[in-house]
């Protein structure tokens, strides 16, 4: 009763926040939140019924708390434009550096000898058995192919700012390039993380720059949509398949979108929702925690394995070798998620419970305040890419979602401090 009390809760908040706010609300982290909390959190665990409920309730007022501690109530104030209008040189030479990185993972395996279409479709994180994920430069590559979902966004508001028909295209070949480098990720969230970086891009915009640009650009949010939703279909049910050929890839393809594949494993219970893992946690790691070992673990998440061998694993893969005796490291390997309370348990216990939900509640403030009131164009490009990845920080194994965010929002934003440096003392 406790979980689905805790759902109905958070359903109807997110109800409210939509009547209340209307398309704003998806600018709201913790509609976000909401949304995703009675996606993943809503299923009764086999264990643990009771202990689970009182987790996630306390677990979401302190996030709530948090959100709401010292906050203002603002509203979307109007912007400059020209604030946020750098010159062409700048725009251009970032957004293609933004192309090369997001071709990056292509270059690198067409010179391992690679075809186009085995490029596309040989999914990153399932390819023990034919070496390349022992390359030493598999995790620089995976990073760098990562950076430009900073640049998509920073690139779509310059779209909608500039008449350069130049800047327009370089933005469009970058979201196709980034597209198809998720894709080949073999990662769902990562298209559907794309598909929202440029919605709430465009509603930013619609808010505070300029009038009117969703509405028009409602054509291509559907064709979009349809390209991610099956995408992400094809993904559910061949990512551990690699294809040698563009047939075999288009048969593939059709018979996904068509559900001709077993569906059995993909829409039984449990196998999106996190409250069994959450279960194990309690039993496992809320009396005796591993102090700060997840924190620590993604603090030096950015240091290659090929440089430190014994480096710790990241919470996500400590779970899953304890709870479902997935290997560390090597063939089969793959890590699990237990949400912001799973994270809290294993890392500081019951104080970790009140403490963690409480900084996400803070950070959560920090990222809403920074949108609606922001004058600055690298801390709005940032808050809207932490903003995309809200429902991954409450579900997934969020210290690598925030790890990554933060990572690739440094590397963008140092690139383009670079380029804008050379601009100024070299040309």
């Amino acid at each position: 009763m406790l979980i689905i009390f805790h759902s109905i809760t958070w359903l109807l908040f997110s109800l409210i926040t939509l009547i209340r706010e209307r398309s704003n609300s998806l600018l709201n982290p913790l509609f976000l939140v909401g949304i995703s909390v009675v996606v993943f959190f809503s299923t009764i665990p086999q264990n643990n019924e009771i202990g689970v409920g009182v987790v996630l309730i306390i677990n979401s007022l302190f996030l709530i708390y948090g959100f709401y501690f010292r906050r203002k109530n603002i509203k979307f104030s109007k912007n400059n434009n020209n604030l946020f209008v750098d010159g062409p040189f700048v725009q251009s030479t970032f957004l293609i550096c933004c192309i090369f990185l997001s071709l990056l993972p292509f270059v690198y395996l067409n010179s391992l000898g690679y075809s186009l279409i085995e490029s596309l479709t040989k999914f990153r994180k399932d390819l023990d058995s034919v070496g390349y994920v022992t390359s030493p430069l598999k995790s620089f590559i995976a990073a760098f192919s990562y950076a430009p979902l900073w640049g998509c966004i920073l690139g779509r508001i310059w779209f909608h700012l500039t008449n350069n028909k130049k800047i327009r295209f370089l933005w469009v070949i970058l979201f196709v390039v980034t597209f198809l480098s998720r894709f080949s990720t073999g990662t769902r969230g990562g298209l559907l993380n794309l598909l929202f970086a440029v919605l709430l891009t465009d509603l930013y915009v619609d808010l505070r720059l300029v009038k009117d640009v969703f509405r028009k650009e409602v054509r291509f949010y559907i064709s979009i949509f349809f390209i991610v939703f099956f995408s992400m279909i094809f993904l559910t049910f061949n990512r551990n398949q690699i294809f040698d050929s563009f047939e075999s890839f288009k048969i593939a393809f059709v018979q996904s979108v068509l559900f001709e594949n077993d569906t059995k494993h993909i829409f039984s219970e449990g196998s999106i929702t996190s409250n069994n893992e959450i279960s194990f946690c309690i039993d496992n790691y809320l009396n005796s925690p591993r102090y700060f070992h997840g924190i620590w673990a993604q603090i030096i998440q950015p240091i290659p394995r090929l440089l430190w061998e014994d480096k710790p694993e990241s919470f996500g893969r400590v779970l899953a070798h304890e709870a479902h005796g997935s290997p560390l490291e090597g063939q089969g390997s793959f890590a699990w998620a237990a949400g912001i309370p799973g994270e809290a348990m294993y890392n500081c216990g019951y104080l970790g419970v009140i403490l963690f939900p409480f900084l996400f509640g803070l950070l959560f403030q920090k990222i809403d305040t920074t949108i609606r009131k922001s004058d600055d164009l690298v801390n709005l490009t940032t808050a809207i890419m932490f903003l995309t990845w809200t429902y991954l920080l409450i579900r997934g194994d969020w210290m690598s979602s925030f790890n990554n965010a933060v990572i690739n929002s440094l590397f963008a934003i140092g690139l383009l401090k670079l380029i804008k440096v050379w601009k100024k003392y070299f040309l």
